[in-house]
C-alpha cells in the first residue's frame, strides 16, 4: 500500500484500482501495458531498480521465498520492462565492463553522494577500479566524465564474480561510507523529527542482488566502514552498530564530522523528572548532543533532548559497588546520565568526557 501511495499516476481512479487488485489478490492484468514503449529507458530502470529494492526488503529477507516463483517473477518483469534484473554471462570485454564500473562509481557519486560534476574525479582517482586502468584509459575517462557525467545511478551490467565485479562493490562501500555533502545544521534542534531514508543505502542492496552477491554482507561491510569514519577509534560505541537508526542520526546531527565519543547507554531526565530510556550522548568538537532514536526499518524518528556546549556540560561521578555512571547536566536544565562499565574503570571507561 505505501509503494502504491508513492506513486505519481495520472489520476487518482488508477491508484484505487490498483489498490482494490492488491487489497483483493486480483491481477491488474500487467500483460496489457508495454512499459518499455511508453517510458524512457531511464525510467524503466527505475521501475526495475524499485521492485528489485521491495524484493530484497521484504520478501527474500525472510528466507522463505520460493526461488521457482522468484525466477518467474523477474523473467516476467524483465520481459515487459525489457531491463535485466540481475547479471548473467556478459558478452564485452574486460576493458568496457571496466569502463562501465567507473561510470556506475562516478553516477553514483552525483546522486547520491551530492558531489558538483568538477570533484567526481577526485572521490573516484581513490577508486580500485580507476586504478586498474592504465593511463590513456583514465585519460579518455576524465574527457568523457566532464564533457557528459552520468546522474542517473545503476549497477552496472558487468559479469558477476569477477576480479572487476568485486573491485566495484569494494569501491561502492567506501564512496557510500565516506563522508556526503549535507545541509549545515550550527545547532542540532530539540524536539523530534524524522530522518529521511537515504537512497545510496538502497543503492547498494540492490546493486549487491543484482550482481548476484551476498547482499547482507555488503550491508555489514557498508556500517562498518560508516561507522569507522564518524565514531573514529574507540571501543566504547560498537554498539551503535546493534541499534538501528542511530548511524543516521549522529550523520545528521553533527554534518557527518567525526565524534570524540558516543554513549549509547544513558537516560534522561528532564527538569519535570520525566526519564527516557535508550537516550544516547554524542560529542563532537564543542556541541554534547543527547537524543534517542527509534527506527521500523523503513521509518526513523529522531528526538533531540539537550544540546550544550561540551565545555558548560557538568560532569559528575555517580559511584556504585560495580560500576560507576556519569552524570551529565546541560545548561538549559535536562539531565543525561550514562551507564559505566563493569569491565572498565570510570576514569577510563569515560575519559573522552573527562578530558
Amino acid at each position: 500500500m505505501s509503494q502504491i501511495s508513492a506513486i505519481a499516476l495520472r489520476d487518482e481512479y488508477a491508484r484505487i484500482s490498483l489498490m482494490k487488485h492488491a487489497a483483493s489478490g486480483t491481477s491488474s492484468r500487467p500483460d496489457q501495458y508495454a512499459p518499455a514503449e511508453s517510458l524512457a529507458p531511464a525510467q524503466c530502470m527505475a521501475v526495475a531498480e524499485r521492485l528489485e529494492a521491495f524484493l530484497v526488503a521484504h520478501v527474500l529477507k525472510h528466507g522463505d521465498a520460493d526461488p521457482k516463483a522468484v525466477e518467474r517473477w523477474q523473467t516476467e518483469i524483465a520481459e515487459r520492462l525489457e531491463i535485466q534484473l540481475r547479471a548473467g554471462e556478459i558478452e564485452v570485454e574486460a576493458e568496457e565492463q571496466l569502463e562501465r564500473c567507473v561510470w556506475s562509481l562516478a553516477a553514483f557519486v552525483l546522486e547520491h553522494l551530492g558531489d558538483e560534476p568538477e570533484d567526481v574525479l577526485r572521490r573516484l582517482e581513490t577508486t580500485k577500479c580507476w586504478a586498474m586502468g592504465d593511463a590513456p584509459q583514465q585519460s579518455g575517462w576524465k574527457e568523457q566524465l566532464v564533457a557528459e557525467p552520468p546522474f542517473l545511478f545503476h549497477a552496472p551490467r558487468i559479469a558477476p564474480g569477477t576480479e572487476c565485479c568485486t573491485a566495484f562493490l569494494d569501491d561502492l562501500v567506501e564512496l557510500a561510507s565516506s563522508k556526503r555533502r549535507l545541509d549545515d545544521v550550527s545547532e542540532p534542534p530539540l524536539g523530534v523529527c524524522e530522518l529521511v531514508p537515504w537512497q545510496g543505502h538502497e543503492a547498494i542492496r540492490v546493486a549487491a542482488y543484482f550482481l548476484r552477491t551476498d547482499v547482507k554482507a555488503y550491508e555489514e561491510r557498508f556500517r562498518q566502514a560508516k561507522m569507522s569514519r564518524l565514531l573514529g577509534p574507540g571501543d566504547q560505541a560498537s554498539a551503535a552498530l546493534t541499534q538501528p537508526g542511530v548511524l543516521d542520526a549522529i550523520e545528521f546531527l553533527f554534518g557527518g564530522k567525526v565524534l570524540s565519543c558516543l554513549y549509547v547507554d544513558a537516560t534522561f531526565e528532564n527538569d519535570a523528572g520525566e526519564t527516557t530510556t535508550k537516550a544516547c550522548v554524542g560529542v563532537s568538537g564543542p556541541t554534547c548532543v543527547c537524543f534517542s532514536v527509534t527506527s521500523d526499518g523503513q521509518t526513523t524518528r529522531l528526538t533531540v533532548h539537550e544540546v550544550g556546549e561540551f565545555e558548560k556540560v557538568n560532569r559528575e561521578k555517580i559511584a556504585g559497588y560495580v560500576r560507576s555512571d556519569c552524570r551529565l547536566r546541560f545548561p538549559r536544565g535536562g539531565f543525561a546520565t550514562i551507564a559505566g562499565s563493569s569491565l572498565r574503570g570510570y576514569d577510563a571507561y569515560f575519559a573522552p568526557l573527562l578530558s
